[in-house]
């Protein structure tokens, strides 16, 4: 199945999560169900494939929300935030 271009202007602004299990979720599992989902991509797996420990994914704030109600505190499911490596400030001890 063939999912839209997130950069064609369509449809709600995806943006990277992250979704980590708490219970016992299979993430291999749900990464199958979320590539099926024309409204998510999954960009990566983290860990073995058989047994992932994280999952990357682009969605709607939206798509995110609903994941959160459908799977409550099974799932972590957070924003994935660029990280910036700084130098030391010498104001901060």
């Amino acid at each position: 199945m063939t999912k839209p271009d997130p950069s064609s202007g369509s449809g709600p602004i995806r943006q990277r999560y992250m979704i980590g299990n708490v219970e016992t979720i299979s993430l291999s599992d749900l990464a199958r169900v979320l590539q099926a989902d024309p409204h998510i991509d999954v960009l990566e797996t983290k860990g073995p494939a058989e047994q992932p420990t994280l999952l990357i994914v682009a969605m709607s704030h939206e798509r995110a929300e609903l994941l959160r109600q459908q799977f409550g505190n099974r799932l972590i499911i957070e924003r994935d935030a660029t990280l910036n490596i700084q130098p030391p400030r010498p104001d901060i001890p």
